[in-house]
C-alpha cells in the first residue's frame, strides 16, 4: 500500500455540514452555485474524452499527482487504492488509466529497481487540467468567502493545488472519507461516466415554477457534450427517476424535482464549497 504522505483529518462531518449550511444563507450562494455547476460543466465539455469529470478519473488523476510529489506510485498501488476504499474495481481503473495514457496525461513506465512494477507519472498537462478545475471552484468560492488572491492566481500556486489534491487523497487513503458518502443521488451520478456534470447542469438548470422545483437536461445535447450516447444520458437519468431523486415529467428531458431534493442538492453544492476551503486552508 502506498504510504501516508501528510497527516490529515478530515473536518467532522458534523461541523462541515454545518459550515455548508451556512454558506448556503449568504447572499452570494446563488452566484456561487452557478459559478460551480456551470464552470465545472462547461470546463467538462471543453476538455473532451477522456475527462476527469467522473469519480474514478479524477481520484487517479488526483492521486497520481500527489503521489507523484513522493517518487510515484505503481499502477499495482493505484488498484489496491481504488479497490480498498470501493472506489473502481480492476477494470474500470486499467480502463481509465489507459484513456489516460492515450490522451497524453500520464506515463506509465518500468521501475528501474523493479522491471515488474510499472510506475503511472502524470504529464505537465494533467496537472494544467486539475490546476484549471480547482480555479473554477475557487472562482465561485470566492463569491461566499475571501482569498488572499483572486481564484486564478491562487489556484495557479503549486503548493494551492498540493493541498487541494493532497488532502482529498489523504482523507480517503487513509481515513476512507469520501465527501458524498451521505449523499447517494450524487455518488450515483458521479460514478457513471459523465454523470457529475450532467447533474451539475440538471442543478444550474433548477427552476421553481408554480411551487414545484423543475429543470431540463437535453440528452441529445448532453451526449454531444460528454462524449456519450444518448442512451447512456437517458440510462442516467432513469436511474435518478427510479431512485425517487427526479421525475421525468415530458419530452425533451424535462424533470422535476421534489422540494426536499433540490433543497439537498442546493445543499450538496455548498458542502463541495466548505470542503473546498477546509481543504486550501
Amino acid at each position: 500500500m502506498v504510504a501516508q504522505i501528510e497527516p490529515f483529518v478530515p473536518t467532522p462531518r458534523a461541523v462541515l455540514a454545518a459550515e455548508a449550511a451556512a454558506i448556503a444563507q449568504l447572499p452570494g450562494f446563488e452566484a456561487a452555485l452557478q459559478a460551480f455547476c456551470g464552470g465545472l460543466a462547461g470546463f467538462a465539455r471543453a476538455s473532451g474524452r477522456p475527462t476527469t469529470a467522473d469519480t474514478t478519473r479524477w481520484a487517479l488523476a488526483a492521486m497520481i499527482l500527489h503521489y507523484d510529489a513522493a517518487g510515484g506510485a505503481s499502477f499495482g498501488q493505484f488498484l489496491a487504492l481504488c479497490r480498498q476504499g470501493g472506489l473502481a474495481g480492476p477494470r474500470a481503473v486499467r480502463g481509465a488509466l489507459g484513456e489516460a495514457q492515450v490522451a497524453g496525461l500520464i506515463s506509465i513506465t518500468p521501475d528501474r529497481h523493479d522491471r515488474r512494477r510499472h510506475i503511472v507519472r502524470p504529464t505537465l498537462r494533467l496537472a494544467q487540467i486539475m490546476g484549471f478545475g480547482l480555479a473554477i471552484r475557487l472562482k465561485a468560492l470566492e463569491h461566499v468567502r475571501p482569498l488572499p488572491k483572486p481564484a486564478a492566481d491562487w489556484a495557479g500556486r503549486p503548493a494551492t493545488l498540493a493541498l487541494f489534491l493532497g488532502r482529498n487523497v489523504e482523507a480517503y487513503a487513509h481515513g476512507g472519507f469520501i465527501l458524498s458518502a451521505d449523499y447517494p443521488e450524487v455518488a450515483a451520478f458521479m460514478e457513471r461516466r459523465a454523470g457529475y456534470p450532467l447533474l451539475l447542469d440538471l442543478i444550474a438548470s433548477c427552476r421553481v415554477v408554480n411551487g414545484g422545483v423543475v429543470a431540463t437536461v437535453s440528452p441529445s445535447e448532453a451526449a454531444a457534450h460528454y462524449g456519450v450516447s444518448r442512451a447512456h444520458v437517458r440510462k442516467v437519468l432513469a436511474l435518478g427517476q427510479a431512485a425517487g431523486w427526479l421525475t421525468l415529467t415530458g419530452p425533451g428531458g424535462q424533470l422535476r424535482l421534489s422540494a426536499q431534493s433540490y433543497a439537498r442538492l442546493r445543499h450538496w453544492i455548498a458542502l463541495e464549497l466548505a470542503w473546498t476551503a477546509r481543504l486550501i486552508g
